[in-house]
């Protein structure tokens, strides 16, 4: 069964697990107590806080992007083909193009 049909591959998800570092938490206090007796004011910690790389509102932008554009596609199709059948069916334009090929 495997031989006509493809199959999918395995999702990736770029997760990242947080870790409780006890040391490096103190090591961080004591660094922020230290800058505050001497006056320095930096906006940004030592060790950057952790922060999810995926966006739940890209997906679901290109996810509506997609439906749009299939839905167009189906309306113009939808379209033409009303278009050709009006033609076919009540006109005589068919009638014409054979009489001149003819």
């Amino acid at each position: 069964m495997a031989l006509f049909f493809k199959q999918r591959g395995h999702y990736v998800f770029d997760y990242k697990p947080i870790y409780y570092d006890p040391k490096k938490e103190d090591r961080n206090k004591r660094l922020e107590r230290i800058k505050s007796e001497l006056g320095i004011k930096d906006d940004e910690t030592v060790d950057s806080e952790y922060k999810p790389s995926f966006n739940f509102r890209k997906t679901s932008i290109t996810r509506e992007r997609r439906e749009r554009t299939s839905t167009i596609r189906l309306l113009v199709i939808l379209a033409f083909l009303v278009i050709f059948a009006y033609i076919f069916l009540y006109t005589d334009l068919i009638e014409k193009i054979s009489n001149i090929v003819n």
